[in-house]
């Protein structure tokens, strides 16, 4: 947003000789020198916080919004891809949605379209159940709350889950099982025989 110091002497005052966050870039291409952005100390211009940066190996101090930091500074967990369950929408057969306080619903799909269980023979919206099926496989969580699961399931509430959604494909295999639960304010999802308990979004 601004450039600060165009012949940089003292990185110190930055807060840039000790960065907070070093980011560097390798490319493919032979010979080509790795490239580090180094994002420093910060100021407050009128009611806007910003933060220094710079790329090593140049005299030039510039101004970035903070947003930079949040940006940029990554765990391994956040860059890991949390996708709860991996299956083709187009492939399910049977869905059945089982809840905590015992109610359930059951789908099944047949050569006329989706069928619903217990519903005395009216005709299901098929759209809705394609959204269903699509949200759950776009289910993705935000962050990593254990791994190994194994033992921690009581810890966040999915030794008993809010709801179990079980997809069965179109040749009667199982797909997958996945639990989800509201413990202590938070969402937590996991595949019901997976390694990884997901913190999700509500």
């Amino acid at each position: 947003v601004d450039f600060v110091d165009d012949a940089v002497t003292d990185l110190a005052k930055y807060g840039l000789a000790e960065p907070r966050l070093k980011v560097t870039v390798t490319t493919k291409k032979a010979g080509e020198q790795p490239q580090t952005l180094l994002l420093g100390g910060e100021r407050t211009e009128g009611s806007q916080k910003q933060v220094y940066g710079m790329r090593q190996g140049t005299p030039t101090v510039v101004a970035l919004g903070d947003w930079s930091v949040r940006s940029l500074s990554k765990s391994v967990a956040q860059l890991r891809d949390k996708t709860v369950l991996g299956f083709s929408p187009d492939r399910v057969g049977e869905v059945a949605i089982e809840r905590k306080d015992g109610s359930a619903v059951n789908l099944a799909h047949t050569d006329k379209g989706w069928s619903v269980a217990g519903a005395e023979g009216a005709k299901p919206k098929d759209s809705a159940i394609t959204r269903f099926l699509d949200d759950l496989h776009d289910l993705r969580g935000s962050d990593i709350a254990a791994e190994p699961s194994a033992g921690q399931e009581e810890k966040y509430g999915l030794d008993v889950p809010d709801i179990r959604i079980t997809l069965t494909d179109r040749d009667d295999h199982v797909i997958g099982t996945v639990l989800a639960s509201k413990h202590d304010g938070k969402y937590y999802v996991m595949r019901a025989d997976g390694n990884t308990i997901f913190e999700t979004r509500d």
